[in-house]
């Protein structure tokens, strides 16, 4: 599964340790505090900043990685962006940057008092483990906020190939703009899969927020929307504009979740998993309903929603489970994605 990269910005997504932000098991009502130096914050403060020019930019890669016993693996690439061209794949155990052990943040952080002028900041010697083996790699290092990076990289993600008579499409919505300008791009991207007999919708490792313009690609009507109590609007704006007469997308659907879903990506991934045509395939989603807000001292604090409920179901340290379980281990780099091929398999099915 590779996006393309031709022809857009150098933007990739950075290293994030999310064991930053507690697990939907560990506490669900205690407020947790995320400190200014922690990767979580990296990918929740520039969603959470409404002026552009505050959301903060780090150095990176292009992985999402996650701590483990013996270091950490890479959990996700994000599409089309040098470290996916690479060939860098989950469950890669990364070692040294440049000689030095691997951090996911300070191994590509340019030193004080250097000046970047440039998108792409400096090019590294990458060494992971794959299944046992050593390897090395040379990656680019960048400097952005990683809203803009799960933006484009959705935008990068987009594609479409033939299996037998059949045309399928694919997107991973890593995020979801609800600005006028990334509502449009979202429609956009949609439209141009339209034409596809079926369609596979990622959502794994997602972030953001969500409108029921979101949803009205692939629905006729709004009348069994899920119902919100104790919700904010970080999460799901209640007041809605009139939908559009745009065509909604009324062929077969998998979508794809993971326990990196998170947030209102929970809530589209459940919403479409109402319509029987849509089955969703995966893991349970992370169980993120709370909000996020500033601290006094700049870090950022996640205020859990436990009484927050979707259709009378709670979501919080809960989330929501696919009809059509596919595990999907970290602990190994499996040349080939078990949950895109079970998502493959089942859309041949249902279409």
């Amino acid at each position: 599964m590779s996006g393309r990269f031709a022809g857009r910005p150098w933007l990739i997504m950075a290293g994030l340790l999310l064991q930053g932000w507690v697990s939907a098991a560990e506490n669900s009502e205690a407020a947790q505090i995320i400190a200014p130096a922690s990767q979580a914050y990296s990918l929740l403060q520039p969603f959470h900043e409404a002026a552009s020019g505050r959301r903060q930019a780090i150095y990176h890669p292009g992985l999402l990685t996650t701590a483990v016993a013996d270091g950490f693996r890479i959990s996700a690439v994000l599409d089309g962006y040098p470290a996916h061209q690479a060939g860098l794949r989950r469950g890669d155990l990364l070692i040294e940057v440049d000689g030095q052990p691997f951090h996911p943040r300070d191994s590509f952080t340019v030193p004080a008092g250097n000046t970047v002028t440039a998108t792409v900041v400096r090019t590294v010697q990458l060494q992971f483990q794959r299944n046992g083996e050593r390897q090395t790699t040379t990656l680019e290092i960048v400097r952005e906020n990683l809203y803009d990076a799960f933006r484009t990289a959705t935008l990068n993600s987009a594609q479409q190939f033939s299996n037998g008579n059949k045309v399928i499409g694919y997107v991973r919505l890593w995020s979801l703009d609800r600005t006028a300008g990334g509502l449009q791009a979202y429609r956009q991207l949609l439209a141009s899969l339209a034409h596809c007999d079926g369609l596979i919708v990622d959502v794994r490792d997602s972030y953001g927020f969500i409108n029921a313009q979101h949803l009205d690609v692939f629905f006729p009507n709004r009348s069994r929307y899920f119902q919100v109590d104790g919700g904010h609007a970080d999460l799901w704006q209640s007041r809605q504009p009139v939908p559009q007469a745009d065509d909604y997308y009324d062929r077969a659907v998998v979508v794809m979740q993971n326990s990196g879903t998170r947030g209102g990506m929970e809530l589209f991934a459940y919403q479409l998993a109402k319509l029987q045509r849509i089955v969703s395939v995966g893991q349970a989603t992370a169980g993120k309903a709370g909000q996020v807000t500033v601290n006094e001292d700049g870090a950022l604090l996640y205020l859990p929603a436990p009484a927050l409920t979707v259709d009378g179901i709670r979501l919080e340290a809960t989330g929501f489970s696919p009809e059509q379980p596919v595990v999907y281990p970290l602990n190994e780099s499996a040349p080939n994605d078990p949950q895109f091929e079970a998502a493959m398999m089942t859309l041949m099915q249902i279409m």
